[in-house]
């Protein structure tokens, strides 16, 4: 069976929605509905149920996850040790957040990867809906996300901490005229929308929604407006007063997770490599 197919099936099987997959997979859904009818006139057998969008896995679609999953993660691990054979180590493959990647794991990289050049990265940079599932599949070896999942099979470590403060385009604002006037929401997670809920209820839409820090860090310098952004990566632009703290506003903190397989082979370069990001 083409790895190709089997890892389209384990993301319609994950998304149980055929677009999401797509959007997944950067494919176009009608190419995920041909890998999937591919796949079950090849098995003889239908794999998914489709019923008023409701989409299932059928008793052979869930007999065949297994066997996908480990086909998936095989050729995975087959490849990138090919491709490092000459090498003294094995690649570690990461996976980040694009928030988490923006305004913390970035500047710290460029420090840390010096150290690692036998070994080498390949790092991906996904939404928390792919990354996991990559995790579990054995396609990443590492992943950085700001909630942990709670599987005994995983371990969590936590290893830094962002501060995120409500800054400004103009000085004097409240917080509610922050939050109402061309505010950009970056997306920090669910625990961030959770305490932005509850320290400002009822705030409308804001002017733009985006997934990394740094976007709206720029559309706050050349267009005005407000967002929650790092303390560490403001700190110039307070200093020369092109943005601005409201102070009374409260400073929401995100916790960043590093989580990997419990057995994991390369365990000890992975904690290698979390001292050095945490130092």
């Amino acid at each position: 069976m083409d790895t190709d197919l089997a890892r389209t099936f384990l993301e319609v099987s994950r998304t149980r929605h055929f677009g999401r997959a797509a959007r997944n997979l950067s494919l176009t859904q009608s190419a995920v509905s041909a890998r999937i009818r591919q796949l079950e006139d090849y098995l003889g057998c239908r794999l998914f149920t489709r019923d008023h969008h409701d989409i299932r896995l059928t008793s052979a679609g869930r007999r065949l996850l297994p066997h996908a999953a480990a086909m998936v993660t095989s050729w995975n691990r087959a490849r990138q040790d090919v491709a490092l054979a000459d090498h003294a180590g094995a690649a570690l493959s990461v996976g980040v957040l694009p928030s988490i990647w923006d305004a913390w794991l970035m500047a710290r990289l460029r420090v840390t990867l010096a150290h690692f050049r036998e070994t080498g990265l390949s790092l991906d940079i996904h939404g928390g809906e792919t990354l996991l599932p990559r995790l579990l599949d054995g396609v990443l070896d590492l992943v950085f996300l700001y909630e942990p999942p709670h599987m005994a099979s995983l371990v969590v470590r936590d290893v830094g901490h962002i501060a995120l403060v409500l800054v400004s385009s103009e000085p004097g604002r409240t917080p509610a005229k922050a939050i109402d006037d061309a505010f950009v929401h970056i997306d920090w997670g669910t625990s961030f929308a959770n305490a932005f809920s509850r320290a400002f209820p009822g705030s409308g839409p804001p002017l733009m929604r985006t997934n990394l820090g740094g976007v709206a860090r720029d559309m706050l310098l050349h267009a005005g407006g407000s967002a929650y952004l790092p303390r560490s990566a403001v700190e110039n632009d307070i200093a020369s007063d092109r943005l601005f703290t409201i102070d009374a506003a409260p400073i929401i903190d995100r916790t960043i997770f590093a989580v990997y397989a419990d057995g994991h082979d390369a365990r000890a370069r992975m904690e290698s490599l979390l001292d050095s990001l945490a130092v």
